[in-house]
């Protein structure tokens, strides 16, 4: 039976990215007779009852995914505990997820046992989103950049196989970390299609909308570097001539207040509501809520190359999605029915006069019990 240890420096059943992917993966992956799961993540509120039957072993370390500090205490507790686990039993794979303090360790693992095979998987330009999302002080950006690439660079080197979100994620580690001939396999975000499925909902009664308006809704962080604002612009236009067309924001944020804000200047707060940070498992009455759902971005470099999840979970309750025009956005609406692009104001209004497709025909592609089977691939194909 071969033995997998999965590092990830971040929780588990958190609403963060970071711990959503994690959990969600492990949520589906079924028991294989020949695969012996264990894993190593930072401390966790809340282990769910399905990952610690599926798993042989669970080590938490107390951590925070944002400290420099805990980032090299977890990559050298990581290692430790690889070391003692390999003396009671030999260690077949090892997958790190980034950030690469779930790395370290385990090359550090590997420089005393050469024959592991470790697989890294990326998720994001996770270097620099941690610069983009303020964890990093303004005088310490340039170092922690320099510093960063540089062991990302060196670390790579020892990886035996990457994955990664997306192609162009895949084009930005080949081009910046010199790992052009590197075996890898691209995994998109997937979506729990359990929980997010249409659902009975009495969101539009709970918050005095109607059921004949065309009710626009935005599940996520309202962070400012996101710049929902120009979205909301677009919205003021178009509803000084659409007047079923409403917005419901659903989240909390650094943005939020600022946003209220322009609500009232363009006295349009009759048509935008706000709802606060509400628990992950009730967004999907929220969004069954919608008749369109919204991702929006702006074109910088962060997420320019990601997967936004928002979109999967909009199109798995049955909501089509209006999306700013990124490089991510065009990719995910080539390979996905339900998906539309908009740039500006009449772009925009054309979009929402057109018939849209509901329930886009590939989302089951996209589930975490298909994506698991991936995984199991991956894990048979990197035998040691």
């Amino acid at each position: 039976m071969k033995r997998v240890f999965i590092v990830k420096n971040a929780p588990l059943g958190e609403s963060q990215p970071l711990s959503v992917d994690i959990t969600s993966l492990l949520k589906n992956f079924k028991k294989e007779k020949n695969i012996e799961l264990n894993l190593i993540i930072s401390k966790s509120p809340n282990i769910p009852q399905e990952i610690s039957s599926l798993c042989n072993k669970i080590y938490q370390i107390k951590s925070s995914t944002y400290s420099i500090k805990d980032n090299l205490k977890f990559s050298f507790k990581v290692f430790n505990i690889l070391l003692k686990e390999n003396r009671i039993k030999r260690i077949g794979l090892l997958q790190a997820i980034y950030p690469n303090s779930s790395l370290f360790g385990c090359v550090l693992f590997k420089l005393l046992h050469p024959s592991i095979k470790i697989i890294y998987e990326v998720r994001s330009p996770w270097i620099d989103m941690s610069v983009s999302q303020g964890y990093i002080s303004e005088n310490m950006q340039k170092l922690y950049l320099l510093i960063l690439y540089n062991q990302e660079r060196i670390l790579c080197d020892f990886v035996n196989h990457f994955i990664f979100i997306s192609k162009g994620l895949r084009d930005y580690y080949f081009s910046e970390f010199g790992i052009g001939d590197a075996s890898y396999t691209i995994i998109p975000s997937g979506v729990d299609t359990n929980l997010f499925k249409k659902v009975e909902s009495n969101v539009r009664k709970k918050y005095g909308l109607k059921n004949s308006d065309l009710l626009l809704g935005y599940v996520g962080s309202i962070e400012k570097k996101r710049q929902l604002q120009d979205f909301l612009n677009l919205f003021a236009n178009i509803s000084k001539t659409n007047k079923k067309i409403k917005l419901i924001l659903v989240g909390e944020g650094n943005s939020k207040e600022d946003l209220k804000n322009m609500v009232e200047a363009m006295k349009i707060s009759n048509k935008v509501v706000f709802t606060g940070k509400v628990l992950h498992s009730e967004v999907p009455k929220y969004i069954s809520s919608f008749d369109i759902g919204v991702c929006h971005l702006p074109d910088i470099f962060v997420y320019r190359n990601s997967f936004p999840l928002k979109i999967l979970e909009y199109l798995a309750c049955g909501v089509p999605v209006i999306s700013s025009n990124i490089k991510a956005h065009k990719d995910i609406a080539r390979d996905l029915d339900g998906v539309y692009i908009y740039s500006d104001k009449e772009s925009l209004k054309k979009i929402l006069n057109k018939k849209m497709i509901k329930m886009s025909k590939q989302i089951n592609k996209y589930s975490w019990s298909n994506l698991a089977n991936l995984y199991k691939e991956i894990y048979k194909t990197n035998e040691v």
